[in-house]
């Protein structure tokens, strides 16, 4: 029987444990997004402010990314009549299933 090498096994925690918390960083990002069009914003108005945020290097150029495809997937979900618990329970399952996938 061949001996496993676990000379990468740190590497390979840590790469799980950077996994894990993007997920966590998106879940929380979705949560955010929403939490911003809960309180009355609607989808134009928060990408402007994402717009104007980037613009004034508020924010960075990959959150301003994800921000502008977070609002599209909400976009999308809504046309599909799907709210705000079906998606956000969408991409918590998805990052435990990936989590899961890694481990």
């Amino acid at each position: 029987m061949k001996r496993q090498d676990d000379s990468d096994k740190p590497t390979r925690a840590l790469q799980r444990a950077q996994r894990e918390k993007l997920l966590q960083e998106i879940v929380k990002g979705m949560e955010c997004l929403y939490d911003w069009l809960d309180s009355g914003k609607t989808l134009e108005e928060v990408a402007i402010a994402l717009d104007i945020g980037a613009a004034g290097d508020a924010i960075s150029e990959s959150s301003h990314e994800f921000c502008r495809l977070g609002l599209e997937i909400i976009r999308s979900a809504r046309k599909q009549g799907a709210d705000r618990n079906e998606v956000m329970t969408f991409f918590r399952e998805q990052a435990k299933a990936m989590s899961s996938a890694n481990s």
